[in-house]
């Protein structure tokens, strides 16, 4: 898996959050992070298909 490196700026507070959890999960931010970007479009993905399921329905 090819990978790309970027810079991402948070609020201070919601890294230390970031942190927080990371650490209490034995992960990497990297990690976390992109667990929850991956949740999170996989969420949008499944929105996306309900929405056009229910407008074809209607």
């Amino acid at each position: 898996m090819s990978t790309a490196t970027l810079n991402i700026s948070f609020q201070k507070s919601l890294l230390s959050d970031i942190d927080e959890v990371a650490r209490g999960e034995s992960r990497t931010r990297s990690e976390l992070l992109r667990e929850a970007v991956r949740l999170y479009i996989e969420r949008k993905r499944r929105d996306i298909c309900l929405w056009q399921v229910k407008s074809y329905r209607e």
